[in-house]
C-alpha cells in the first residue's frame, strides 16, 4: 500500500512538473513569475545560510563577503538562472586603493548577487536604514557588513558621511554604492545621488566606477522576462578625491556619471543584437 502511494506521489510531481514546464513554453509572462518566484527562494536560503555562519564568524564584517562568495558558487546561481556574469577588468576593481568607494548602475535585484561575485572581499554595501528592518534579509545584511545609514535624521548629509568615512577607514572597509537611489531598467544610466560622493571626499579615498551593461534581455521586469544569458560588467579605472572639497561634489559626480555613461552607451551598441524585437520604454527625464 505505502509503495502504491509513493508511485501515486511522484506521478502527481511528474504531472506537475510537466504541466509547469509546457506553461513555461507557451507563456513568456508565467515563465518569469515561476522563475523570479525562483530567484526570491533562492535568495532566502543563501541568506539563511550566510546568516548561520556568520553568526559564528565576525558578525557585522565585511570579511564575511567571502562567505557569501562561497554559498553563490557552492548553490551555483549562475547554472540555476542560465546566467553567465561577465567582469571584465576585474583587476582595476581589486586593484584600487584600501578602502575605496565603488560605484554602479542598478536595474535588478540581480545586482546585489553581481556585486558579491565581483567586489573584493572587505567590501560592504551602503544602504538605507529601513533595509535592515526587512526579515532574513536586512539582518544577514547587517551579519555580512552592510553600512546602514539613516538620511532622515536631523544632521546634514555631510555629517553623516564624514561619520561613515571615519569608520570606512578605520576598519579598512570599501563600500559598494548604487548612486542611482533605487533600480532603473532603462537604457541609461540615471542622474546620482551625492551621497557616495560625499562619502569619498570625507574620507580621501578613490572612486572606482563599475559599469553593468545592460541586460533587459535577460531579466525585464516591465515586459516580464527573465531568460537566460550574459551579464557584462565593467570595472573602469579609479578616480582620485585627494585634495577634493565638498565644492567639488558636483563636478566629481557629473565625471563619473559621464564616464559611465558613454561605457554603458557603447557597450548597448555593440550588442544591439541581443535586443533585437525588444521593446523599450522611453527613457525617463533627467
Amino acid at each position: 500500500m505505502m509503495v502504491c502511494c509513493g508511485t501515486g506521489l511522484w506521478w502527481y510531481i511528474s504531472i506537475f512538473i510537466s504541466i509547469m514546464f509546457i506553461l513555461t513554453r507557451i507563456s513568456a509572462a508565467f515563465k518569469y513569475y515561476v522563475k523570479y518566484v525562483g530567484f526570491l527562494l533562492y535568495c532566502i536560503l543563501l541568506a539563511g545560510c550566510c546568516g548561520i555562519f556568520c553568526l559564528f564568524h565576525k558578525p557585522g564584517s565585511s570579511q564575511n563577503l567571502n562567505v557569501a562568495k562561497f554559498f553563490v558558487r557552492f548553490i551555483r546561481f549562475e547554472w540555476m538562472f542560465g546566467l553567465d556574469i561577465q567582469i571584465e577588468n576585474k583587476e582595476k576593481l581589486h586593484n584600487a586603493g584600501n578602502p575605496c568607494v565603488v560605484v554602479s548602475n542598478h536595474q535588478t535585484a540581480i545586482d546585489p548577487l553581481i556585486v558579491v561575485k565581483s567586489a573584493r572581499n572587505g567590501t560592504a554595501p551602503l544602504a538605507k536604514k529601513i533595509l535592515l528592518y526587512v526579515p532574513i534579509f536586512g539582518q544577514v545584511s547587517w551579519l555580512c557588513g552592510t553600512v546602514f545609514i539613516n538620511r532622515k535624521k536631523g544632521k546634514s548629509a555631510v555629517d553623516i558621511m564624514k561619520k561613515v568615512g571615519r569608520e570606512m577607514k578605520e576598519k579598512m572597509t570599501s563600500l559598494w554604492v548604487f548612486p542611482e537611489g533605487t533600480r532603473y531598467q532603462y537604457d541609461t544610466v540615471m542622474p546620482f545621488k551625492k551621497g557616495a560622493f560625499h562619502l569619498a571626499i570625507q574620507a580621501q579615498v578613490p572612486i572606482v566606477p563599475v559599469v553593468i551593461g545592460n541586460y533587459r534581455n535577460v531579466m525585464d521586469c516591465e515586459n516580464l522576462k527573465f531568460e537566460g544569458g550574459p551579464i557584462r560588467v565593467k570595472c573602469l579605472d579609479s578616480i582620485s578625491t585627494v585634495g577634493l572639497t565638498s565644492d567639488d561634489v558636483d563636478t566629481l559626480i557629473e565625471k563619473t556619471r559621464n564616464i559611465m555613461l558613454e561605457v554603458f552607451e557603447e557597450d548597448f551598441k555593440q550588442h544591439k543584437h541581443l535586443y533585437e524585437g525588444e521593446v523599450f520604454p522611453p527613457k525617463k527625464s533627467e
